[in-house]
């Protein structure tokens, strides 16, 4: 019996998983597109806040997966649509990219510079500088609430692992001294729960390349998993961490086969 007799509902990390950077792993391509086919469920979650969930959809169109855009979770949206759930909107103060920008203002969360703000809000950056952390640093220290997309600490990129949103986050963990007040990424149940809201799966497998955020969101939510091994994390980690997949796929196809 294969993978596919036991799920009726896959959810897809994306970096590392379906591409690494400009890369496309073709495999796994091939294989989500088989799986779409054949008609099970599938969703996507990344922890990337740079891209919104329309820019990920008209990526995954044009290597050929095509879903509907209510099936793509980034952690961009999920922060977006958390803070307005459950605080109805405010003012925010952004290190991040436009994906991030672009779903806080779909909700209606003005992203402003200058003055008092609610929340300060951090994802991946790559022209983050020292003004933004000493600006952000204020904020929270004046009252805002600091809200994390994800603790990535590193990101695949085509070149090799740079800097993830992670790295900026504890930035400003030594300046104000203390966590963030929300995480919003994987391994947070916060991003699941919002996935899953609307899916009706009864038997459910998460599928991703790193054990600390893939498989551990997982096993936090009582949901199996698989590594599979087309991106950050290798098989001599999961001792090293601690942290146990259901199955260890090389590559994604081996689903099939399992």
């Amino acid at each position: 019996m294969s993978l596919i007799d036991k799920y009726d509902t896959y959810i897809f990390d994306m970096d590392g998983v379906i591409w690494r950077g400009s890369e496309i792993i073709l495999d796994s391509v091939n294989t989500i597109k088989l799986l779409i086919n054949r008609g099970f469920n599938t969703i996507f979650l990344t922890n990337n806040s740079t891209r919104s969930r329309e820019m990920y959809w008209r990526k995954l169109k044009r290597i050929g997966i095509k879903v509907p855009i209510e099936n793509i979770f980034t952690s961009s949206y999920c922060t977006a649509k958390y803070i307005y759930e459950k605080f109805g909107g405010g003012k925010a103060y952004i290190i991040g990219e436009i994906g991030l920008k672009r779903e806080l203002t779909n909700f209606n969360i003005r992203i402003v510079e200058e003055g008092d703000v609610d929340f300060v809000i951090i994802g991946m950056d790559r022209k983050f500088n020292y003004k933004k952390l000493m600006i952000g640093m204020r904020k929270i220290l004046s009252g805002a609430l600091f809200i994390a997309t994800n603790m990535d600490k590193t990101f695949p990129s085509s070149d090799g692992l740079i800097p993830g949103a992670g790295s900026i986050v504890a930035a400003m963990e030594a300046c104000v001294d203390r966590k963030p007040d929300i995480v919003i990424g994987k391994p947070s149940k916060i991003m699941f729960e919002l996935a899953l809201k609307d899916f009706n799966g009864k038997q459910v497998l998460v599928i991703g390349d790193r054990l600390d955020t893939d498989i551990l969101g997982a096993n936090n939510m009582g949901l199996d998993s698989a590594l599979v091994l087309t991106g950050i994390s290798k098989r001599n980690d999961i001792d090293k961490l601690n942290i146990k997949p259901r199955y260890i796929l090389e590559k994604l196809s081996e689903i099939f086969e399992y």
